[in-house]
């Protein structure tokens, strides 16, 4: 790795003006080499340059801001999108009552059964992917042989028990017995959905 040069004199002892003009042509110059850097050795080797020059950067004592960006852009302007098909208050008042009924039957497993679990997160972050699915693409057995088969993570079953209790599949009882289903009072809820647990 090169060393850093002798220390230069300080700018701090330039006018603003002039340390502000100073600034703008050294950045030029940097952006000019980046660019034939580019032009000449493509992008794969800009890439590597600009790797190795924030390594020198944190070797010495600079680190450069971690910013999470993703390479995605909206190609549909905002005057193009099409006005939501749903009532978004209602929708979002609705999952919030399926997230409440999730955690309130984990909670309640777990207060009878300490260490049941229940993987509250899971469900919590994926809830309104979810939601707008349920609500405006999946297709259920009303469509015949165009019905949807929706796979999910095992650990989301609390909010698709929750789902299900709001659209009156089962009731509280059942809700109750969250990973009790072997309980001899009557069918439960299992950890994971499953056919051979859960026949109907």
């Amino acid at each position: 790795m090169t060393k850093l040069p002798p220390k230069a004199p300080p700018r701090a002892g330039l006018p603003a003006e002039q340390q502000q003009q100073l600034n703008k042509v050294e950045t030029q110059e940097w952006l000019d080499s980046l660019a034939f850097v580019i032009a000449d050795g493509g992008v794969k080797r800009a890439a590597n340059l600009l790797e190795d020059l924030e390594q020198y950067a944190y070797f010495y004592g600079t680190p450069i801001e971690f910013k999470q960006t993703t390479p995605y852009i909206n190609t549909i302007t905002t005057e193009d999108q099409p006005e939501y098909p749903g009532d978004i208050a209602l929708e979002a008042k609705i999952r919030n009552i399926i997230r409440w009924n999730a955690v309130a039957m984990v909670i309640r497993a777990n207060k009878a059964s300490d260490g049941i679990g229940g993987h509250l997160s899971t469900y919590a972050s994926a809830a309104e992917l979810l939601e707008v699915g349920f609500n405006h693409f999946f297709r259920g057995h009303g469509a015949g042989q165009d019905r949807d088969l929706v796979f999910y993570q095992g650990h989301a079953s609390p909010g698709m028990y929750a789902r299900s209790f709001l659209e009156g599949r089962w009731d509280e009882g059942r809700m109750n017995r969250y990973r009790s289903e072997l309980q001899p009072v009557g069918p439960g809820l299992s950890s994971y959905p499953h056919p051979l647990m859960m026949p109907d």
